[in-house]
This record gives structure tokens, C-alpha cells and sequence, in this order.
């Protein structure tokens, strides 16, 4: 795995300071709600709608290499000619609603990134990483 995709991959986990992916519960206690029936439905943070799964399917080949997956994967989302998702602090989202947004805070990025990249068949996982948020 090349040095660059290492780096962001551990730059998200640090953002994200989890060693789960965040359960509804968790979800509404970030966003303020005081209770997870303030939601209208159980929420699922890593679901993909069919225009995510259709933008990864037309930019990440399912026979490439792992590295290159991820590479690939990692410059779609973060190239300024392509997906360009930017930083937004604020509520953290789901995949879907930072997708749709094209913005995030750390988490966000986190939760759309490791569903893209596991529906692109990359093993992605949330870790723990004790580090101060910057």
C-alpha cells in the first residue's frame, strides 16, 4: 500500500476516534437529539444509494488491485476535478448525506468513505486512534 493512501487512511481514523462504525443511537447524540424516536426510521450511516453505487461502479474497476482500488477510490473523492468533497464541521452525516451534500466533518468523510470503499470491495474498517482532533 502506497505511503499517501496509508497516511489518509489513518488521518480519517484519527478524525473519526472510533473503533465501531456510530450506531443511530450515537448518530442522534451527535446531531442533538435527545432521543433515537426523534428519528423517523433506524438510521444505517454505511447504506449507498444507487447514484454512489453507480459513481463508484463508473470510476473503480472491480479486477484492479487492492492498491489501485483504493488509490483510485481516495482521488474520486478528494480531487478537485472530480468528486472534491470538502471539510464542514458541524453535524456529522451519514454516507448518503455527505454524498449528497458533498461536504462533512471527519466522521461524515469517514462513515462515506469505508461504504464506498467496502462496496468497492476493499476491506475497511474504523479504528481506534487516541489523538486530539485538530
Amino acid at each position: 500500500m502506497k505511503l499517501s493512501a496509508m497516511l489518509f487512511l489513518f488521518s480519517l481514523a484519527g478524525c473519526a476516534n472510533l473503533a465501531e462504525p456510530p450506531d443511530a443511537l450515537l448518530l442522534a447524540e451527535l446531531r442533538g437529539v435527545e432521543d433515537q424516536a426523534d428519528f423517523a426510521q433506524p438510521i444505517n450511516i454505511l447504506e449507498l444509494s444507487e447514484e454512489m453505487k453507480t459513481f463508484a461502479d463508473s470510476h473503480v474497476e472491480s479486477r484492479w488491485r487492492t492498491d489501485r482500488k483504493l488509490e483510485e477510490l481516495r482521488n474520486l473523492l478528494f480531487s478537485p476535478d472530480l468528486f472534491d468533497i470538502e471539510y464542514e464541521s458541524g453535524i456529522t452525516k451519514t454516507a448518503i448525506e455527505t454524498y449528497e451534500s458533498g461536504a462533512g466533518n471527519c466522521l461524515s468523510m469517514t462513515n462515506m468513505f469505508i461504504a464506498l470503499a467496502r462496496y468497492v470491495g476493499l476491506d475497511a474498517n474504523y479504528h481506534l486512534v487516541k489523538l486530539r482532533p485538530e
